[in-house]
């Protein structure tokens, strides 16, 4: 029997009741440029059509499959099943109500490759629930450094592309709320090599409800990650902390 070509990325796309965004998702990642890839859309339990949407682009499209969790796990479980399950050469991590540039994949792997890294992210586009553009966020860095990532996380998740045997050797901790977060730490405590593609090949949508209490939650997840995760004491988390808020006013303030 012809064994199957190991594809050059698995796209991650955890699903949970993702049903109005789903479409123009999954979309993006057809019209890739790069076609060689497997999209691995995994179902946390959806109570809407989502998983029916998914079934049907399945039928479409032969590089797509569908996975369904038993019971709920949460996006940080779906993730690590997914990366677990994952075929490619490279793992790229796409939320379902993101979406991608038609290039993003062909012109990061290249660039991985030139750079010879172990992961990366790009510059992104951020958009409101309609899909209309609030800003794009480039990138001021071309390494992803521990130090520059303690003051913020300048990577969305959507944008990001692992290479296989790093991103298996690590899994994402949902005991925190900033489960990637925590995870692009462990890869650079690990000695793994980052990399910035500035371009803006991402689309992240910004969610426009509980703006108020989601700052908040965000802020106790940070304080969390300095205290229990990094073990830090109150000073040093105190003046990470201090650093974090300052960027993240910089990135939801207006403006381009």
């Amino acid at each position: 029997m012809k064994q199957k070509k190991q594809p050059v990325c698995s796209i991650i796309l955890p699903v949970y009741n993702s049903e109005r965004y789903l479409n123009r998702t999954i979309t993006s990642v057809l019209q890739q440029t790069m076609p060689d890839f497997e999209l691995l859309a995994i179902d946390d339990c959806s109570t809407d059509n989502s998983l029916q949407m998914l079934y049907r682009w399945a039928e479409k499209d032969s590089r797509i499959q569908v996975i369904r969790n038993q019971k709920n796990q949460g996006v940080a479980d779906t993730r690590n099943r997914g990366i677990h399950l994952a075929q490619g050469q490279h793992i790229a991590f796409l939320d379902s109500d993101d979406g991608w540039h038609n290039d993003k994949l062909h012109q990061q792997i290249a660039w991985m490759e030139q750079q010879q890294c172990d992961f990366s992210c790009t510059a992104y586009e951020m958009v409101n629930d309609d899909g209309q553009h609030i800003k794009t966020r480039m990138m001021r860095h071309q390494k992803i450094m521990m130090e520059d990532l303690l003051k913020e996380n300048y990577i969305c998740c959507s944008s990001a592309v692992i290479r296989s045997e790093v991103a298996r050797a690590h899994t994402m901790d949902g005991t925190y709320n900033h489960e990637d977060y925590v995870y692009w730490l462990e890869l650079l405590q690990s000695g793994a090599k980052g990399c910035v593609l500035n371009q803006c090949l991402t689309r992240y949508r910004l969610a426009q409800t509980g703006r108020s209490a989601n700052k908040w939650k965000a802020a106790q997840g940070r304080w969390e990650v300095y205290r229990r995760y990094l073990g830090y004491g109150m000073l040093r988390s105190g003046w990470y902390f201090v650093q974090y808020a300052v960027n993240g006013w910089k990135k939801y303030r207006k403006g381009k």
